[in-house]
This record gives structure tokens, C-alpha cells and sequence, in this order.
């Protein structure tokens, strides 16, 4: 506050008082015995553009959050301990890191225009199936999975967010598995739709692997793994488009666009 006012910001401070009971877990002992019935709890407020905005403080972190969660799985409603106060425990959480996710989403669909727009000249079926797998990869996978987030690491697709989360993000990944493949054919190349064909065999693999190893029968087995599935799926997804881009921007006689008559095409025959 005092930073505030030293910068003309008018600020006040608001409270009120209430049962040391949500802080059950947090603190325990003799300490939680000396603690009184009822506890101050405080925060500032500045005023903006006529409004008195809340600057409320956050004591706990995601870790924290996160492990607190895991230990109360059948909590659906309000919580009240560890220093947690919450109507809504399952669907709560204090930060929100998607953004990344939808600037890729945004990005990446913007790249399966352009391949729709390339390969039509070729053909329309092998354009509209590129276009397709990169598109729903960027919807589902990115802007979707981005503003949809899962309530915790546990969550089983419970809420409307975390169940458009998850079935978003599968179709993604599954619409990502063909693009290597589609990309080789593509280009006509008959090493590249060999390895590519590897690649998508081995991502195909991993991912029913990651998917059947959430079922419950499975658990015992390839549950285990579930989280080793899923990173070998994913390596095998991206690991073509990395060696892709890579190719590209190592090769001295790449031209990204050329002007002609007809407007602007590519002529490296890279996609």
C-alpha cells in the first residue's frame, strides 16, 4: 500500500474474519490449538477508473494444489482445509498456462491454409486430408485443449472443461498422426513415405498403447507406463515435422515463396 500511494494510486485495505477451521492440514499441533477461533484475513484494493479493483493474494501454488487433490478425490463441492477455501474444489485452480496453447492453435492452422492452398494444384483429396490432419491437430490439440483446461492431474473427465479438454486434444493427436505420412506422399517421395510410414506405424502404436493403458483392466500392466505411451507417441508425431523443418532451413537452395506471373508459389517442392 504504501508502494501504491507513492505512485498517487489511491489503495485501501479490506478484511474480515473467519473460522481457523479451513486451515486444518496446513497447520497442525500446537499450533493449530494455540490458533484463535477466528482468524483476519486481508487484502488491498486500488481504485481504477472509478472501481475498486480486488488484489487478492494466493498462498498456495500449483504443486501444492495439485497434491492437495490427489488426496481428496471424492471432494465434488466446496473445501475448506489446508489453508484452501473454494466452492468448486474439482473445477479450482490459480493459474491458467493454455495461452501458449492457443497462439500454437492459431499458428498452426494458419500453415494447413497454406498446404490446402499448395496442394490443391496437385490434388484435392491429398489436400483436403493435409489440411485436414494439420486443422483439427491445431483446434483440438491447441486452441480447444488451450481454453478448456483439466481441474487436476487426476481428473477423469468429470466437468463439460475437462471433458471437451480431453476428447478435443485426442481428436488432435489423432488427426496429427497422418500428417508425416500425408506430407511424404505429397511430395513424391519414395524414401521419405518410407521412413514417414515408420514413423506413423510407431506413433499409431504408442498411442493406442497410451490410450488402452487408462483403462482400469489395464492398469496392472500397461498402466504402469502410461505416461512412457504417451511420450513415445508424441516423439514419433513431431520428430518427422522437426527433421522436416530442419531439412528445410539447412538447405541453401530453399526459396520460400517466388513471385511470378500467376502470384506467389513454392518452388523448392518442400511442403
Amino acid at each position: 500500500m504504501a508502494l501504491l500511494r507513492g505512485l498517487g494510486i489511491a489503495c485501501r485495505l479490506h478484511g474480515f474474519t473467519r473460522s481457523k477451521d479451513f486451515q486444518r492440514g496446513a497447520v497442525s499441533g500446537i499450533i493449530a490449538l494455540m490458533a484463535p477461533d477466528e482468524i483476519v484475513h486481508t487484502w488491498i484494493e486500488v481504485l481504477f477508473e472509478k472501481k475498486w479493483i480486488v488484489l487478492e493474494g494466493v498462498i498456495i501454488d500449483k504443486r501444492f494444489l495439485d497434491s492437495v487433490k490427489r488426496k481428496y478425490l471424492d471432494v465434488k463441492g466446496p473445501f475448506r482445509r489446508y489453508a484452501i477455501a473454494v466452492d468448486d474444489f474439482p473445477n479450482f485452480a490459480v493459474d491458467w498456462n493454455g495461452l501458449w496453447l492457443v497462439i500454437l492453435g492459431i499458428i498452426l492452422s494458419c500453415s494447413a491454409v497454406s498446404y490446402l492452398l499448395i496442394l490443391l494444384k496437385q490434388s484435392f483429396v491429398l489436400a483436403l486430408l493435409t489440411f485436414s490432419s494439420l486443422f483439427f491437430f491445431s483446434l483440438g490439440a491447441g486452441v480447444l485443449a488451450g481454453i478448456f483446461k483439466l481441474a487436476g492431474p487426476d481428473d477423469k473427465l468429470m466437468s463439460v472443461s475437462s471433458k471437451i479438454h480431453g476428447y478435443a486434444s485426442a481428436l488432435g493427436f489423432s488427426a496429427l498422426l497422418f500428417f508425416p505420412l500425408l506430407r511424404a506422399i505429397a511430395v513424391q517421395d519414395a524414401e521419405r513415405i518410407l521412413s514417414d510410414s515408420v514413423f506413423f506405424a510407431s506413433a499409431f502404436l504408442f498411442f493406442v498403447l497410451f490410450i488402452i493403458s487408462d483403462k482400469e483392466r489395464f492398469k496392472n500392466c500397461l498402466g504402469r507406463k502410461e505416461g512412457t505411451w504417451e511420450r513415445l507417441s508424441l516423439f514419433f508425431m513431431y520428430f518427422p515435422c522437426c527433421l522436416m523443418l530442419f531439412t528445410f532451413l539447412s538447405d541453401e537452395n530453399v526459396h520460400f515463396l517466388d513471385a511470378g506471373p500467376e502470384g506467389f508459389s513454392c518452388v523448392s517442392g518442400w511442403y
